[in-house]
């Protein structure tokens, strides 16, 4: 089956850090494929284009959340390709990069959570080879032309689920209120013609700060919190575009109503999006 949904985009990352050593090699096998694409293909011709494999180089923090030296060690078997870089290397090419170590992980009601790191990450692992792929999608639809080409024969799956269980958490929401904590559950079906629909709920609770704290919140409480639930079609269409049509309920309209100032923006309302990969 050729992938088709948004979770095709989870093969996008070309890198060899791997915990096995047969999982570097076969990942680093991977890398002579995507350096020379077409003729991988055997030049074969398809009609969205071909996937583009961006060599930009990976790089593999030696942090203490995983064994770091161990891959290091299945680099050397491997024959896997690498440099050594410390913090100042980093930061001449990721100068971005806070090189703190924030370790161990700690829950937000732990009070070492706010302390600030003092001790610094010790360097990095630089794979050269590694990178992205612009278009997974793309990629693998030129991995079916390839294959039909060598007579092989494709069909659409319909209804393959695929269900995504989310949490995702802000320290402060819109820069005004407190925490942000969104629960969501999405189901995926893959259609006919390359269609695919979502259906998702989720449940946001925001807690109360300079907006709606001391009681200012929903229902004289502290802070607000709601449901919406979105329902979505969507399409590849050519050349890494797709499009989009979800459908938004939210549970609290009149309440986001008065807080906007009678504007009107958690209406239930149709959303249509057109989108492409870089």
């Amino acid at each position: 089956m050729v992938q088709k949904k948004s979770d095709a985009g989870f093969c996008a990352i070309v890198r060899a850090h791997y915990s096995t050593e047969d999982g570097v090699a076969f990942a680093y096998e991977g890398f002579k494929y995507w350096l020379d694409w077409e003729n991988y293909l055997e030049n074969i011709e398809d009609e969205k284009g071909l996937a583009k494999f961006m060599n930009t180089g990976s790089i593999l923090l030696k942090s203490q959340g995983h064994d770091w030296r161990k891959v290091k060690k299945h680099y050397d078997a491997v024959g896997v390709k690498y440099e050594e870089w410390d913090n100042e290397a980093i930061l001449k090419q990721v100068p971005v990069l806070d090189l703190h170590e924030y370790w161990p992980v700690r829950r937000p009601e732990n009070a070492s959570f706010w302390e600030e790191p003092v001790k610094m990450l010790e360097g990095a692992l630089f794979c050269p080879e590694g990178g992205y792929v612009n278009d997974p999608t793309l990629s693998a639809h030129n991995i079916m032309r390839a294959a039909e080409a060598k007579g092989a024969t494709f069909k659409d799956v319909a209804l393959s689920p695929t269900i995504t269980i989310g949490y995702m958490w802000s320290p402060e929401y819109m820069g005004e209120e407190g925490a942000y904590n969104k629960y969501s559950a999405k189901l995926g079906l893959s259609l006919v013609y390359g269609f695919g629909l979502e259906i998702e709920a989720a449940h946001v609770d925001v807690e109360g700060g300079a907006l709606t704290g001391n009681g200012g919140g929903m229902n004289g409480g502290d802070g607000y919190d709601w449901e919406y639930y979105r329902f979505g079609l969507s399409r590849d269409l050519i050349a890494g575009f797709s499009a989009d049509a979800s459908y938004y309920i939210n549970s609290e309209e009149d309440y986001f109503k008065e807080y906007y100032g009678g504007k009107s923006t958690a209406d239930p309302r149709l959303v249509l999006t057109l989108s492409r990969t870089f």
